[in-house]
């Protein structure tokens, strides 16, 4: 073999050598950009999945929310109504005892007009031994009031 053909060969697998490391540089630049294509779906299907969970979150947030609307609306319509009902509790017992009042100073009025109206009543004879004795057995044998 000459040396020209000695260098042929030589140039030939560095040739060859230099194809097979563009192959492999290749085949690792094709993996590599296969783990960050498979890197950025995974982060954007994380991302989708946090998006979707924070979405979910606020709308039970917001049904809680407006249930919890509701029952501070029902409350407070209770509350008004009991209200409604205390104060026409209220509003009936004045009533009645503003009846009750006008019957008594009637009642009074009467019973004052009868007095003014009756004779003056005779003085009452004062108390004997023996009367004395009817109110003590009168009161179970006691002594005094």
């Amino acid at each position: 073999m000459s040396l020209i053909e000695a260098e042929a060969l030589a140039r030939a697998r560095e040739a060859d050598e230099a194809r097979q490391e563009s192959a492999r540089s290749a085949e690792l630049l094709a993996s590599a950009v296969a783990d960050v294509d498979g890197l950025l779906q995974a982060a954007e299907n994380e991302r989708n999945a946090l998006i979707e969970q924070n979405e979910e979150q606020a709308r039970q947030m917001a049904e809680r929310l407006q249930q919890q609307q509701a029952m501070m609306d029902e409350a407070f319509e209770r509350q008004q109504a009991m209200e409604r009902r205390l104060n026409e509790q209220q509003r009936l017992l004045e009533a009645k005892l503003d009846e009750q009042r006008q019957q008594y100073e009637a009642r009074v009025a009467q019973l004052e007009h009868r007095v003014s109206q009756s004779p003056a009543p005779s003085p009452r004879p004062p108390r004997t031994s023996a009367d004395e004795e009817r109110v003590k057995t009168w009161r179970g044998g006691g002594g005094g009031p």
